[in-house]
């Protein structure tokens, strides 16, 4: 087989009318009544699509690194479960991949939406045919094809596909129900229903100040806290004390199944002394921006919890804040005030918890704990950002009663800074905030007992013309909406990354600071082409992730080496030089087999990952599944093989060409004369 990994041109091609329409009739046998039963009967417009009970492992537009869920995921069990057709229709699209949703199946019904299937084992018998009619015509798995409307008509109960493990993820069913305008629709909005009856749970509570002139309990940065359970669904934290402009978000998760899976949240309000100032409502996700998830719980908090905010990350367009009566920020109360928020699941369970506010006074500050100014050892500094502010912390490691100094290049007249706070008896910390016109700035502590350090960074804001900025060997170019509000760039050279083996990495490893920043549309960044490479073709950008290295698409310029990223992080140049392994596990050497024998394969890549795996049979190309995951390949056996010596071939080829042979001798045998 060739996998390409990317999608086809639309087709309509129709396979021999498919064995006539009365094949069509014949195989969809399994009526309305029958799958009917797999579900209370109820006034829903849609079937449920199992014939199981009704079990939710993953909700409409929770967390996704990166973006919203765009459905809802069906508990199945094992492999094969058969999928029915929630209603009439007709299928308009089917997919089969490697890679996201596998073999996928897409069903317009006739009142204008359009159902996804994922993560399917097979398509019904006319759908399958269709499909590797033209896997064999492109000799490729992957395909994308658009079927005529009147090619596969669909009644509601009819069985279409079973489900499976294909593309990402364990075996489960993705259910996702897109309207007209190719908008995923929470299946709640449509009258689609399942069992809960466990309330939300809410974790913790983030209070963040929304610029660096305001302070939460005191300090310039985010503050988690801690809450309590005070009754039935209800929780409530000490007291917080704000000055400035404040907003909240919320750690919460639904339980479901016995606790063996948590759900998102449906909605969330957020109300002042009783009055809505913030909602998010889950009923709508575009692919437009579905990606603007990644604003919707704090990026530079994921390591604390998921926190689902209560205000509008500059930039953020999700429908998701479609009803939101503000932006969420309010000022510091006067008098003692409270907050609450509430949070409800898909079926209605609620729970919410209440954080009282109080107005912070400078009388509150720490005071200092070493008034005879003994000498201290030297402490340190660290840079952190949250968002659209960046933080200087001197951390010295006893109390310390002189405060660093901040100092400041590149500032501009509209720009907002604070002095050094005390923290803490040992603990300082000051804020930066750039205006729309500051293009790079240069920060530091100024102190007899810091280090020397700086950080320079290179600041873009959304709104402003695309422009690059050169830090050192790198050059980054953002476009006018690659921030979310205000986007930093430091870049350092990174003196011991984690070993590349068994790729060498050629030239610096660069670390492009904050690794959290959330990016709207793609940065370009260009790198040095380094020197010493044995095969320039091969060298490409990789980035580390966890433990490893994973290649970045990368195009050369010149003397240098792009990439387009929504991420940044450590990035080095590696030169794969590495074939891919390939292993034929099955038919032995030599072995005597059937016509059709079990073909199977082990075949993976260290390096810049597997581009095309092509498997022939005496020069034939066979049909075969790649599972990524598991590193296998297996023929479907869809036909025959020719009898008497026939030669296995596999050809497996990385993303940048290199590429491993590997070919086993077989003899296949007479067909079988049917038994009697």
């Amino acid at each position: 087989m060739t996998h390409c990994f990317h999608a086809h041109p639309h087709t309509t091609t129709i396979v021999t009318q498919l064995h006539t329409i009365g094949f069509l009739l014949t195989f969809l046998s399994v009526s309305f009544a029958a799958a009917q039963e797999a579900s209370p009967q109820t006034e829903e417009p849609y079937l449920w699509p199992l014939k199981k009970e009704r079990l939710i492992t993953s909700s409409f537009a929770e967390y996704r690194p990166g973006r919203f869920h765009a459905g809802i995921d069906l508990r199945t069990g094992a492999v094969g479960e058969p999928v029915y057709a929630p209603a009439d229709g007709y299928i308009s699209r089917v997919r089969c991949s490697p890679w996201g949703y596998g073999k996928a199946l897409y069903l317009t019904l006739h009142d204008g939406n359009t159902v996804v299937f994922g993560h399917l084992s097979d398509f019904m018998p006319p759908v399958r045919e269709y499909v590797r009619h033209e896997q064999h015509q492109r000799e490729n798995y992957t395909v994308d094809l658009f079927p005529d409307r009147s090619l596969f008509p669909v009644k509601q109960g009819d069985c279409i596909a079973w489900s499976g493990d294909t593309g990402v993820g364990p075996a489960h069913l993705h259910y996702e129900i897109r309207d007209s305008a190719n908008r995923a629709i929470n299946p709640r909005q449509l009258g689609i229903s399942w069992h809960d009856e466990s309330p939300p749970q809410i974790r913790g509570v983030l209070v963040a100040p929304d610029a660096a002139t305001s302070s939460i309990n005191g300090d310039i940065i985010p503050k988690i806290i801690s809450v309590h359970p005070t009754g039935t669904n209800q929780y409530s934290t000490d007291p917080v004390y704000v000055s400035g402009r404040c907003s909240f978000a919320v750690d919460t998760v639904d339980p479901a199944n016995q606790n063996q899976n948590t759900l998102g949240i449906y909605r969330t309000s957020t109300f002042l002394n009783e009055q809505e100032i913030f909602r998010t409502q889950n009923d709508l996700v575009s692919y437009d921006f579905i990606h603007h998830g990644v604003v919707c719980w704090h990026p530079f908090c994921l390591k604390e919890g998921q926190f689902l905010l209560q205000w509008r990350w500059q930039g953020n367009r999700s429908e998701t804040l479609s009803n939101t009566p503000s932006d969420g920020w309010i000022s510091a109360p006067a008098a003692p005030s409270i907050v609450r928020i509430e949070v409800e699941d898909s079926c209605g369970n609620r729970a919410e918890v209440k954080i009282p506010l109080q107005p912070m006074t400078e009388s509150m500050t720490t005071s200092n704990n070493n008034p005879h100014n003994e000498p201290a050892p030297n402490g340190s500094v660290r840079f952190d950002c949250y968002g659209q502010y960046l933080t200087v912390t001197a951390t010295f490691p006893s109390p310390e009663s002189e405060p660093p100094v901040l100092g400041i290049t590149g500032n501009q007249p509209d720009d907002l800074s604070t002095p050094f706070r005390r923290i803490s008896p040992n603990v300082y910390r000051a804020g930066y905030q750039p205006s729309t016109t500051t293009q790079s700035v240069s920060l530091w502590a100024d102190h007899p007992r810091l280090p020397n350090e700086t950080l320079h960074a290179a600041v873009f804001h959304r709104g402003n013309p695309p422009r690059e900025e050169r830090t050192g060997d790198v050059v980054i170019r953002a476009s006018e909406h690659s921030p979310f509000g205000t986007l930093f760039a430091q870049v350092d050279e990174v003196k011991s990354p984690k070993p590349s083996k068994p790729l060498p990495r050629l030239g610096k490893a660069y670390r492009i600071w904050p690794e959290a920043s959330p990016i709207d549309e793609p940065v370009e960044i260009r790198f040095p082409f380094p020197k010493g490479a044995q095969r320039p073709e091969r060298v490409e950008i990789y980035s580390l992730a966890g433990s490893g290295w994973t290649r970045q698409s990368t195009k050369r310029i010149g003397k240098e080496l792009q990439i387009s990223t929504q991420r940044f992080g450590t990035f080095a140049a590696l030169e794969d030089t590495v074939e891919p392994s390939v292993q034929i596990v099955s038919p032995e050497e030599g072995a005597q087999t059937s016509r059709r024998p079990a073909i199977r394969i082990k075949v993976s890549d260290i390096g810049s990952g597997m581009a095309d795996i092509r498997i022939t049979a005496n020069g034939k190309w066979l049909l075969t599944e790649y599972d990524p995951e598991a590193s296998s390949v297996q023929w479907v056996e869809d036909e025959d093989l020719p009898t008497g010596n026939v030669t296995i071939r596999v050809e497996a080829r990385d993303n940048v060409g290199n590429t491993r042979t590997v070919e086993r001798p077989i003899h296949v045998g007479q067909p079988q004369p049917p038994s009697n």
